[in-house]
């Protein structure tokens, strides 16, 4: 049989180059993913309409951005004496360059708050959250929350005195609360600024929301009825703490809680050891979002945890401590 030469092969195409629409979003935002920190996407997101559009479609690669690059700390406001407006001392991070450019563009002396020369006292911090400053000024009873990095100043409505209304007994103005929403809210300047106070035994708070730019006020509420609240000062100063506000009771061993997203009141118990010792311990969350309580107690560091027993019921289970001894 007679053999037939063979054709030489025609030369391939060379293949057409990757380009960025050649990627997907998905594939995109794991390469965003990688990013050393939120200024750094941020430059990226704004030098490519595709990059761009990944990161806006995503609020789960948002979250994720965020758990694993968290916002740095840019330094910290503090109040000299208690009688002028709060002072900013940076941190100093001289290789980052995105941290030294967000110092500089710092409103450190809160020029967008109004205020009056010599006017004492001055604004006060009384909470930050998300960046954002909740200032009370209590000469004219002013509420605002400022954002220094972005100059967004939001002027509060004065609380309304019906809070005080029906109340038994002395009347104790408790604390005041900035709720800044979570990374699902689609408006990132929404907030809510939460007020509390307290008669003999029961609790109250009025809450203002940017949204409607109103306050309510909600009904009194009795958390613990079968306990006396012994003493008008039954309550100690509040804290914000993975969705909850926190008050301890001054005396009895349990905390009142507030969820910032229901508005409903509860009780929690506190180990027995921490009656009364308010100073020795505080009230904080884990990484995973659980509230906890840590505490010292000679020469021991306990930790209590959150948890639901058998019965679906929140209670503080001590998982671990810590003991040291001098020698």
């Amino acid at each position: 049989m007679a053999s037939h030469p063979e054709h030489p092969a025609e030369p391939r195409a060379p293949p057409a180059p990757t380009t960025i629409g050649d990627l997907s979003d998905d594939l995109l935002r794991e390469i965003l993913l990688r990013l050393p920190s939120l200024p750094s996407l941020v430059c990226a997101s704004l030098s490519c309409r595709a990059f761009l559009a990944a990161v806006r479609s995503s609020r789960t690669f948002r979250r994720r951005f965020r758990a694993l690059h968290p916002p740095p700390l840019l330094g910290f406001f503090f109040d000299p004496d208690g009688n002028e407006n709060p002072t900013f001392m940076p941190i100093r991070r001289g290789s980052d360059r995105g941290h030294a450019a967000a110092v500089r563009g710092l409103d450190a002396f809160l020029t967008r708050v109004p205020h009056e020369d010599d006017v004492f006292p001055g604004w006060q911090i009384m909470e930050c959250r998300g960046g954002c400053l909740l200032l009370l000024n209590w000469r004219t009873k002013q509420l605002a929350a400022y954002n220094p990095l972005t100059g967004a100043l939001d002027l509060v409505p004065k609380l309304p005195d019906d809070i005080c209304k029906g109340h038994r007994g002395k009347f104790i103005s408790g604390d005041f609360f900035l709720v800044v929403p979570d990374d699902e809210a689609p408006d990132r300047r929404s907030f809510r600024v939460v007020s509390s106070c307290h008669d003999k035994y029961r609790v109250r708070v009025a809450v203002f929301s940017s949204a409607t730019r109103k306050w309510q006020i909600l009904p009194w509420s009795e958390p613990v009825p079968t306990q006396p609240a012994s003493g008008k000062y039954w309550l100690l100063s509040g804290r914000q703490v993975s969705g909850f506000l926190c008050w301890s009771h001054h005396k009895n061993a349990y905390k009142v809680l507030l969820d910032t997203a229901t508005l409903q009141f509860s009780v929690i118990d506190l180990p027995y050891g921490l009656s009364g010792q308010g100073h020795l311990y505080r009230t904080g969350d884990t990484k995973d979002g659980k509230l906890c309580i840590v505490a010292a107690i000679d020469f021991s560091l306990f930790v209590w945890f959150r948890t639901p027993d058998a019965g679906g019921i929140d209670s503080l289970k001590c998982l671990q401590f810590w003991t040291a001894s001098c020698t």
